[in-house]
């Protein structure tokens, strides 16, 4: 790599994820260099967790127990996402990129003809390989509302609409104060082009959703 290469920005957690104090950067997103930075995932994504005495108390950082604030099926989705998105180009993204840091020419060609076209490949290949573990598990499940709902969202991430629908109505029947299902059903809408349904469904499932903490939580 270039030496005039600036030194890359510490990785921002998911949601819920966690920064370690000093340079360590965000828990469980280890930044290696191996011809050029990559930022991995580890077990302490989900296997670190933290604790306060009170409110105001300093945060105390427990190895080896559970995340319970993150969301990483919401930091797979924005990956999935993102690498869908015809914008997910080399003039898109080396542009951002420059922005936060220098980039040399051996890096911008990198970037170009390598990096940013294999992550998008790789990134669109685990979610085929998602979908191919839910339909595997399915069976398992059976009729379970929140697995359906999660299948549900697979199936609308690769493009078959209609049998996600089945599957997210089937799930909402369930439980109708399912968030997830919710989700993955106004996120059907999205994907499907039916904006107006979506905002539709929105408004009305938001109206009668339980506002008390407790029985919120029953139904998430």
């Amino acid at each position: 790599m270039s030496p005039e290469r600036s030194a890359p920005q510490r990785p921002a957690p998911p949601q819920g994820g966690m920064f370690g104090r000093g340079p360590m950067g965000a828990i469980g997103l280890p930044v290696q260099t191996v011809g050029f930075p990559r930022v991995g995932l580890n077990c302490g994504l989900c296997h670190v967790g933290s604790v306060r005495e009170n409110a105001t108390a300093p945060r105390q950082v427990l190895i080896g127990a559970p995340n319970s604030t993150l969301d990483l099926q919401r930091y797979f989705r924005f990956l999935f996402a993102a690498a869908g998105d015809e914008r997910f180009t080399p003039d898109v993204l080396i542009p951002a990129i420059e922005l936060r840091q220098t980039v040399s020419p051996i890096d911008g060609l990198l970037l170009r003809f390598l990096v940013i076209p294999q992550l998008r490949s790789g990134l669109l290949e685990q979610k085929r390989e998602l979908l191919e573990l839910m339909d595997g598990l399915a069976p398992s499940f059976g009729d379970d509302w929140w697995f359906t709902g999660h299948h549900a969202f697979a199936l609308a991430e690769n493009g078959l609409h209609e049998t996600a629908r089945t599957k997210i109505e089937r799930s909402m029947a369930r439980n109708p104060t399912n968030a997830y299902g919710a989700h993955t059903r106004a996120h059907l809408c999205y994907e499907a082009g039916e904006l107006v349904s979506g905002q539709g469904f929105l408004r009305s499932w938001l109206a009668t959703y339980p506002r008390d903490v407790a029985t919120a939580a029953a139904g998430a």
